[in-house]
């Protein structure tokens, strides 16, 4: 979940449980709580393990307590505090120097696995920066480098700021992340970088339909897959799944290009722009636009036209869609 959420998207998140589980059901709560109410009647008698990964907030919690027999609600945290008092903890150990060294070699000759033990120590054994690091190793020799010298041009960008990690300092990760990623992004096109940077207008921990990435990119179905199979050869998507059709990024991975935008807002006007129906009215889009209908109003009240999202709330053929 990312660090805390806004009460307006934690009521947007058990939304989506709701519909998943009932996907007729148009249910409008004012609060997470009752929001939270209602999921755990739609789950009563159901045999459902929910998973809520890396909570910030007691608050995101507290929607999903009580879900009844049967059902079991897991919580991932870096912050103990965060959990009801009836949990039981299980601490979950940073990753052994061998399994870190293990996904940094990955796909690499297991001759040069002693050279690159010392850098899975630098690297601070960081799962995420691990595997982007890798990625970028098997670049260097799918080019024809040889090991060693992929090594130095990782070392290289390491000497560019980043120093040893501690992986208690989410500053030190981010700012690693960042380094790394920019690097990955060298070796796309102008066009396909600006075209990973506007992923930032989509919403963290969704599934993106890669026909609703195909409008805002600007591409046909076909271009977009390619572009996103090369995203993802890049280690830059968190998860990329055609056969269901979407593409996932990690909320690290967000919160960089977010970081890019100096003005989100226009980000997501032009979105909206681009998906906007040819007679101008929402109440138009295609009744199997599933994407736009769940997160059309989230959409417009980040680019600010308040006054086109009151309009759309009250507009009855929108409502009743």
């Amino acid at each position: 979940m990312g660090a805390g959420l806004k009460a307006d998207d934690r009521v947007s998140r058990v939304l989506d449980l709701i519909r998943f589980w009932d996907p007729d059901e148009k249910p409008v709560f004012d609060t997470a709580t009752a929001a939270g109410a209602h999921l755990r009647e739609i789950l009563a008698g159901k045999k459902v393990l929910l998973v809520l990964d890396d909570v910030w907030s007691s608050a995101d919690i507290e929607p999903f307590r009580r879900l009844g027999v049967g059902s079991a609600l897991l919580i991932t945290t870096r912050n103990r505090q965060t959990l009801p008092s009836e949990c039981r903890h299980v601490d979950v150990d940073a990753m052994r120097r061998d399994e870190a060294v293990e996904l940094l070699t990955s796909g690499l000759d297991a001759a040069d696995v002693a050279l690159l033990a010392g850098l899975t120590e630098r690297l601070g054994k960081w799962p995420l920066l691990l595997k982007l690091v890798n990625r970028q190793l098997r670049a260097y020799v799918e080019y024809g480098l040889k090991v060693p010298a992929a090594i130095a041009k990782v070392e290289a960008l390491l000497a560019r700021g980043m120093d040893r990690l501690d992986v208690r300092q989410d500053a030190k990760r981010e700012e690693a992340v960042r380094l790394t990623i920019q690097v990955s992004l060298d070796s796309l096109p102008e066009d396909d970088r600006q075209r990973y940077l506007d992923l930032a207008v989509f919403p963290e921990d969704t599934d993106v339909p890669l026909d609703a990435v195909a409008r805002f990119w600007q591409l046909d179905a076909v271009e977009t897959e390619e572009l996103s199979h090369r995203l993802a050869d890049l280690s830059l998507l968190l998860q990329l799944d055609l056969l269901a059709g979407t593409l996932r990024l990690h909320d690290v991975f967000r919160k960089y290009l977010l970081g890019q935008h100096e003005d989100p807002a226009a980000l997501h006007r032009m979105f909206l722009e681009r998906c906007r129906p040819a007679s101008g009215r929402w109440t138009d889009l295609a009744a199997d636009d599933a994407y736009l209908w769940r997160h059309l109003a989230c959409h417009l009240e980040k680019a600010g036209e308040r006054t086109a999202l009151r309009e759309l709330l009250f507009d009855f053929g929108y409502l009743r869609s």
